[in-house]
């Protein structure tokens, strides 16, 4: 139950830097990935799904 609540969090996080960057902020959106990426709660690897 566990493993999926965090997929679910990955996803609408990836969801959101998508949509940030299809509105024209994609250096913005660009930086919030490497910034969730470095604390630790998305892996370089989300960006490729």
């Amino acid at each position: 139950m566990l493993g999926l609540c965090k997929a679910q969090q990955t996803s609408r996080a990836i969801n959101l830097i998508e949509g940030i960057a299809y509105e024209g902020l994609a250096e913005e959106a660009l930086e919030l990935f490497n910034e969730l990426c470095y604390k630790g709660f998305l892996k370089n690897s989300s960006a490729e799904k």
